[in-house]
Order: structure tokens, then C-alpha cells, then sequence
């Protein structure tokens, strides 16, 4: 049965573009008669069923009466029973760990999601077309490796979603009705039942099915593919409910463990298990097999199991949705790569030298961008963007190293020893400086922003100190390996570089994984947006049982002195808490510390409220960097262990190199993807500049309208015939009766940082103190109202320009009278 390993031919290659486009292309129109309500949900329910109770139980049914089961490699089912056991654990255990409680639920339906494939739908008509002329057993596989997860994993998680489901019940069951539900949901899934009468009636017909049942079989059987494959598309309609940066961050893990973690690991497993024996050749054909067989997305059936427990429905249906989406180039590139033949040495690494200097040159142009966004906004000097910046000089520092090694052709002058020290710093202190971005975040929010003010030298040992020390030891001890060839340019050191790789791309991936786990566990911040301000009164014994950290933290400071203005109360959630062992010495330090780090923060808000602390962080697009630096540490790692442990170099392994090469010396694209486009400092500056003058130029081009734009602007009564009475009346009582004491109460200098400096200004929060306290309003809501028809009214106007003018804020942006001469008309001056 593994005797056929002939090289693939041009036409099996050219079946795997009609195969996914065929696929997909279903999958589109079933979207589309879904979204359009061409099919209604109860016809899809219908059609749900067909597909369920009849067409996949038919073709599972006529497959396992028909396998050869002497010829069933059970080292290779074996491989990939072992690789789902393991992810199956670790999503399990991640889940509780990760989770704020305990939720025993939510843990089952994410491993059951990271372990559950598509096998039929959608991995069947794609690995037919693959192996069905070469490895026509390959596609037989699928019905022996469905059920692992259907018989032997998910048990274990319905299991788990009765437990939770018991523990929130009003009437809680005994331990034994759980077990029993679990398992009547296994032994009645038709799937199951199917493959247990397949197996009794292979040896009843001897693997060949009578006439009348095969033909009936196959009509069943043959209708399933596109069925299937359409009521996928139906059931993506609607799933993506949530819009928020940090909702999609569980999905994005969940699809990287299913289309990234397992195929690695499955091919890992199988290479261990070496199902071939002694033919190397067959044992990396099962490990390619394997590595494709695991980047079919997951199956719909587990958005039906989340909604029978009610578990995570939002998160399941968006991964389910972004995972059959995000398979689809995974898939395609595996399989093309899969097929081709290895090439020559010398064509490999004329293509991969080809590419390591494209994405070297791509790699300079993106960091060079970023250092000029973070220098214009002011960022350079912010935590965590401080840390950001000491990331992208290190990514570019890897991508000149790359460009170097690879332009100049000296092969033996002394220049390498240098080449070779700049592109190894370049590249581990990028991974060590991520790893630190993720403890940065997980200290200043969950301990404070003090802590990593005062451990700040600490990091600068570690993510630039550590790196060129160990990249010194190397260069000292190892011997280098001058070839040309695109491979040995980067590991120049051998097997003591790629040791060195693999122990620092480990140790920082688990470090920023952990400290990851215990940001989403600990964030103090967490309420931070829903505080918008304390409570004058003493909390009562009902409220303190229900009060927030963030409430017990921020009241001893306000009591302390009630005049504390905001931007005090916001350096207190930036220190320790409360409940530190920090003496009053060391707090009044650290309160110094965060205070003059706070006012470089107030230059650096995107849009907002600069006094918002929280956002100045930008939590959401860190993580989302961090999310690629992971990935790119984990493709880094199997590549450096495939070198370690000598395999044979397949299509397989050249698509990791290429890979390593983009995600490792092309990092600056990605920091570009989530941080270059400032809007508030860079874009619309640059869009201002550019519309000013082509304004200008069209202006003095044009007599006429040059003249009608100079002259004097008449007043009109348009804007007072667009306000209500309420504002008219508001803004011709404020005038009249309190606008003078008002100045006199609330105007003040403020100076921002060391070149910003405002006169007579006011904060929005002064305002609205200032009305509650003389009694023209009863509340800050109603505060808040007031000031707005102010503002309307042009009575005040906000001091920055690029926030919101027509809505007020309670909060620290800075506000001004408009003055005689601001509200007076005046002629415009046209500057050529």
C-alpha cells in the first residue's frame, strides 16, 4: 500500500487550483444566498440535518466497509491521535490559567475548537485531489483520524460543559447524570454510530458492499461535498457580532493553535513515530500529510456544541468564521509546496538570497517610517513606547544586517566578523525586546507604572546588554562557516548559534507568553473607562462590598485632599497599590516619578482624552505586535530544531525558511501595520499641508475667486437660526450674569511639557465643577449639557483642534474663552 511514492506529476498540480477554488467558491455562494435570505434560517436547518443525519453518515459508512485495515499505518493514526491529545491538554489548561475564574466550560469548547478539523467537508475534496493518483490511501486517512476527536477528545469536553452548566443551574444534577449526558451525546452522534457499523460490516462483506447498497450509498454520499461545503458558507452569515481589538485577541490564539501550533506539532510527532521504518522517504511523506492534514480549519459542528451549553458563542462563532477564512492561503501554500519537487541547492538559495534582501530592504524603509512616527508624536520618551522604539532600532539593525551579509561578496575578508555582529544583535535583542514589551504591560498595569521606571536600567541590560554578550561568546568561540549559500549567511556559527537561537527564542517566547496570561488576569485597568469620577462621600457598607479595586485605590488619595485635580488621581493608578508593602518615602518617589512621566503623555494622545492613561498605552495594538512576534518566534524555533536534529530538507522545510526569512528580518512591516499610521501627528498634517497648497496655488491662479475669498466676511444670522431657544437662552443668561465670575474662578495658566504653554485656559472638568457648585446645574450630566450649548454657542472653544469642537468632555482637555477679537469678523488673507 506505501510502495507508490512517485513524484507528483503536472496534473495533480494543476487539480489543486480547481479543488480549493471550487471549495471556497461554495462556501462564497452559500454566504451569499445567507446573507441575501435567499435561504432562510429554516431551510438551513434543513439542509443542516440532510448533511448530518444522511449524506456524511452514507459516505462514512461506505468508506470504512471498504478499508483495508492490515494496510492502515497505525503508527501514523497513532501520531496524530498523540499531537491532538497534546494540544487538546494545553488549550485545556491554558484556558483555566488564562481566565480571570475558573470556568470549566469555556476551557472544553476552546480545546474541543483547537483539535476538531473539517475532515469532510472541506478536507476531503482537497486531499482527494492531492494524493488521490499517489497516495490514493492518504484520503481514506480521514475517516480513521474523524472520529479521534468525536470518540475519544470531545468526550472530555461536553463533560467539562456540563460541569459548568451544572455549577450556574438553580437544580444541580449528581455526577453520574452529568457523565451520563456526555456520554449519550457520543454514543447517539451518527457519526460514531457509523464508523462501528462500517467496521462490523468491512468484515461482514469483506470490504466490498452488494450492488443495490453501494449504488444507494453512492447517490447519498456523492450529494455531500457541495451540500456541506454550502451550508458552511450559510452558517458564517451573522457569527462576527463583536467589533472591539481586544475580543478578537482570544480568536487570533485559538486559529494560531489550530492552523499553526498543530501542524508543527503533528509533523514533530510523526517524524518521531517514523511510521515509514526504515524508508525515510515514506516517513516524510506521512509528515507532510500530517502537517496538511492539520491546517484544515475547524469544523462548523463546534459553534453547535457552544450554542447546546451556551459557552462562549461570540468567541467560537468569530474564530470558526476568521479560521476558515485564514486556511484558506495556509492550505494552498502547504499543498503547493507539498507537490513541488526539491529543488537544487544552488536554485534554493539563489531564490531565498533573492528574498532575505527584498525583505531586508522592505525591513529598513518600514522601520525608518516608524522611528519618524514615534519621533513626531513624542512617543520616543512614553512607556510603553519607549520600550517600542528600543524594538524597532532592533529590527533595524536586522534588517541592515541581512541587506549586508547578502550585498557585499567577500566571503573571506575580515568585514563578515562585523556583518555577522550586527545582524545576530539585530535579531535576538528584536526577540528579547518583545518578550520585555509584554513584561512592561503586564508590570505598569497590573503593579504600576512606577515599578518599570525604576526597573528600566534592568531592561536595557537584558534587551541590548545580554544579546551582544552572547553574540561576543560566538563570535569568540565558534569557528565560522564561510559558503555561499543563503542559509549558512544567516546561522554563520553552526550548531552553537542555532543552540543559542533556540534557548533564547524559548525562553523569551514562554516570558512574554507568562507575562501575557498575567496581564489578562490582574489588569488593574480593567474598570479604569468606567470610572469617570469618585465619589465625594464616604462609600457604605453595601457599596464597599461592591466596590472595585479601582474605587478602593483611587479614594484614599482623593480623601487625602479633596482639590486633587485629575491628573493627580490618574499618576495613583500609574503607582502601586494600596495593598503594597511600599513605604510613604518610596510611594512619594514613585507619585514624582509618574507625575513628570505624566506630562509627556498629555502631547502623545491619538484623538480622546490626553488625560485618559489607559489609552495612552495602546494595549490593543501592542498585543496585536505582539501576537506577530510570536509567531514569528515559533516559526524561528521549528526551523533552528529541524537544523539541529539533521532531517532531510523538504518543500516543507523551504516554506519555514521563507517564512523565518519575512517574519524575522521583515518585523518593521508589521510594527508599521499596527503603529505607523498616526493619524493625529503624521497623516492629517501631511493632508493639511498638501490641500493648503494646492488651495493656495488654485487661489492665486484664479482673480476672481481670489477676490471674493479677501473680502471682509458679513455676518449672518444663519448660526443663530440653527441654535434651539434652550441654547439661545443659555448662552444670552451665561453672558449677561456669570461669565466674568466664571473667568475669574476657573481661568489659569497651564503649561504642557516644556514648549507648550496656554494662557487664561481652563480644563472641560473646571467647568463643569465650576456650574455644579454655583448651582447652574444640579448634576455633572446636566453640567455637561450646559457646557455644550456653550460651546455651540461659541461662548468657549476647545484650545486643541484636532479633538472633537461640537462635543464637550469632563475630563482634563484644555478649553478658552473666545475672545472680542475671535468672534469678531475678520478679513481673510490669502498668503501666495
Amino acid at each position: 500500500m506505501h510502495n507508490n511514492t512517485g513524484s507528483p506529476t503536472a496534473e495533480t498540480f494543476n487539480e489543486l487550483y480547481p479543488a480549493i477554488l471550487e471549495c471556497f467558491g461554495i462556501i462564497l455562494l452559500g454566504y451569499i444566498a445567507g446573507r441575501t435570505h435567499i435561504v432562510s434560517p429554516a431551510n438551513s436547518k434543513g439542509l443542516g440535518n440532510y448533511v448530518t443525519y444522511f449524506a456524511l453518515p452514507a459516505l462514512v459508512y461506505k468508506a470504512m466497509v471498504e478499508l483495508d485495515f492490515q494496510k492502515v499505518n497505525w503508527l501514523f493514526w497513532s501520531a496524530i491521535l498523540i499531537s491532538k491529545t497534546i494540544l487538546f491538554v494545553i488549550v485545556y489548561l491554558a484556558s483555566l490559567v488564562i481566565g480571570r475564574r475558573m470556568d470549566l466550560g469555556r476551557a472544553g469548547i476552546f480545546a474541543i475548537f483547537a483539535t476538531q478539523s473539517n475532515d469532510f467537508a472541506l478536507g476531503y475534496p482537497i486531499i482527494s485531489a492531492i494524493y488521490s493518483t499517489h497516495h490514493p490511501e492518504y484520503v481514506s486517512y480521514l475517516y480513521l483520524v474523524g472520529p479521534i476527536s468525536l470518540a475519544i477528545l470531545n468526550p472530555f469536553g461536553f463533560l467539562s460543559m456540563e460541569i459548568q452548566r451544572n455549577r450556574q443551574a438553580t437544580h444541580r444534577s449528581s455526577n453520574i447524570v452529568m457523565f451520563g449526558r456526555a456520554m449519550k451525546g457520543l454514543l447517539t452522534n451518527p457519526i460514531i454510530i457509523m464508523v462501528f457499523l462500517g467496521i462490523c460490516s468491512n468484515f461482514l462483506f469483506s470490504q466490498k458492499l452488494p450492488a443495490i447498497i453501494a449504488g444507494f450509498l453512492n447517490v447519498l454520499a456523492s450529494s455531500f461535498s457541495a451540500t456541506a461545503l454550502f451550508f458552511l458558507g450559510i452558517g458564517m452569515v451573522g457569527k462576527i457580532k463583536k467589533s472591539s481589538a481586544m475580543f478578537f485577541l482570544t480568536p487570533i490564539l485559538l486559529i494560531g493553535c489550530k492552523l499553526i501550533v498543530l501542524p508543527l506539532l503533528t509533523r514533530q510527532v510523526v517524524l518521531v513515530l517514523k511510521p515509514g521504518g526504515t524508508d525515510a522517504n515514506m516517513t516524510d511523506s506521512f509528515a507532510t500529510f500530517g502537517f496538511l492534514y492539520s491546517t484544515i480549519p475547524t469544523a462548523p459542528t463546534v459553534y453547535l456544541f457552544a450554542s447546546l451549553y451556551q459557552q462562549s458563542m461570540d468567541v467560537v462563532a468569530t474564530s470558526m468564521v476568521l479560521c476558515t477564512f485564514a486556511a484558506a492561503p495556509i492550505m494552498f501554500i502547504t499543498a503547493t509546496m507539498s507537490m513541488l519537487p526539491i529543488q537544487t541547492s544552488e536554485e534554493t538559495s539563489a531564490l531565498l538570497s533573492a528574498t532575505m534582501v527584498d525583505v531586508g530592504c522592505i525591513g529598513i524603509a518600514c522601520c525608518v517610517w516608524i522611528l519618524i512616527v514615534f519621533i513626531l508624536s513624542k512617543r520616543t520618551n512614553i512607556i510603553p513606547h519607549h520600550f517600542t522604539t528600543h524594538l524597532v532600532v532592533a529590527q533595524f539593525l536586522a534588517s541592515i544586517g541581512i541587506v549586508l551579509c547578502k550585498v557585499t561578496v567577500n566571503e573571506s575578508s575580515w568585514i563578515n566578523i562585523p556583518k555577522a555582529i550586527i545582524l545576530l544583535v539585530g535579531v535576538f535583542s528584536s526577540r528579547c525586546w518583545a518578550a520585555l514589551i509584554a513584561v512592561a504591560l503586564c508590570i505598569m498595569r497590573c503593579r504600576g507604572l512606577c515599578v518599570v521606571l525604576r526597573l528600566r536600567p534592568l531592561f536595557y541590560i537584558y534587551g541590548w546588554a545580554l544579546p551582544t554578550l552572547l553574540v561576543a561568546i560566538l563570535v569568540a568561540v565558534a569557528p565560522p562557516v564561510y559558503k555561499n549559500d543563503a542559509s549558512n549567511v544567516v546561522f554563520q556559527y553552526g550548531m552553537a548559534q542555532l543552540v543559542a537561537s533556540i534557548i533564547l527564542l524559548g525562553f523569551n517566547f514562554l516570558l512574554a507568553v507568562t507575562a501575557l496570561v498575567i496581564l489578562h488576569r490582574k489588569d488593574r485597568f480593567g474598570h479604569l473607562s468606567n470610572v469617570k469620577m469618585l465619589p465625594t462621600n464616604k462609600p457604605t457598607s453595601e457599596d464597599t462590598d461592591s466596590e472595585s479595586e479601582t474605587d478602593r485605590m483611587l479614594r484614599p488619595s482623593c480623601e487625602e485632599n479633596g482639590n486633587q485635580d485629575i491628573e493627580d488621581m490618574r499618576t495613583v493608578y500609574q503607582t502601586c497599590s494600596i495593598t503594597a508593602s511600599c513605604s510613604s518615602s518610596q510611594r512619594e518617589t514613585c507619585r514624582r516619578r509618574t507625575n513628570q512621566h505624566y506630562l509627556k503623555t498629555l502631547q502623545t494622545s491619538e484623538g480622546g482624552d490626553p488625560y485618559d492613561v489607559a489609552a495612552s498605552h495602546q494595549l490593543s495594538r501592542h498585543i496585536l505586535l505582539l501576537l506577530f512576534l510570536l509567531l514569528s518566534m515559533i516559526i524561528g524555533f521549528s526551523l533552528c530544531v529541524w537544523k539541529v536534529t539533521g532531517e532531510t530538507q523538504n518543500s516543507l522545510y523551504l516554506m519555514l525558511e521563507f517564512l523565518d526569512t519575512v517574519l524575522a528580518y521583515c518585523q518593521g512591516f508589521f510594527t508599521l501595520a499596527v503603529f505607523g499610521f498616526d493619524t493625529r501627528n503624521v497623516i492629517i498634517p501631511f493632508f493639511n499641508a498638501i490641500m493648503c497648497q494646492c488651495l493656495l496655488v488654485f487661489i492665486s491662479t484664479n482673480k476672481r475667486l481670489k477676490r471674493v475669498l479677501c473680502r471682509k466676511k458679513r455676518t449672518s444670522s444663519s448660526d443663530d437660526d440653527d441654535m434651539d431657544s434652550e441654547t439661545s437662552h443659555t448662552i444670552q443668561q451665561f453672558t449677561q450674569h456669570h461669565i466674568e465670575s466664571c473667568k475669574k474662578d476657573i481661568l489659569k495658566d497651564v503649561r504642557i511639557g516644556v514648549q507648550a504653554h496656554h494662557h487664561e485656559v481652563f480644563h472641560g472638568l473646571d467647568l463643569v465643577d465650576w456650574l455644579v457648585e454655583v448651582g447652574l446645574a444640579t448634576d455633572r450630566d446636566g453640567a455637561v449639557s450646559y457646557s455644550k450649548r456653550l460651546l455651540i454657542g461659541q461662548i468657549i472653544t476647545v484650545v486643541d483642534k484636532d479633538h472633537d469642537t461640537k462635543q464637550y468632555h469632563d475630563s482634563g482637555l484644555l478649553y478658552k474663552f473666545t475672545s472680542d477679537e475671535d468672534s469678531t469678523s475678520e478679513d481673510f488673507h490669502v498668503v501666495t
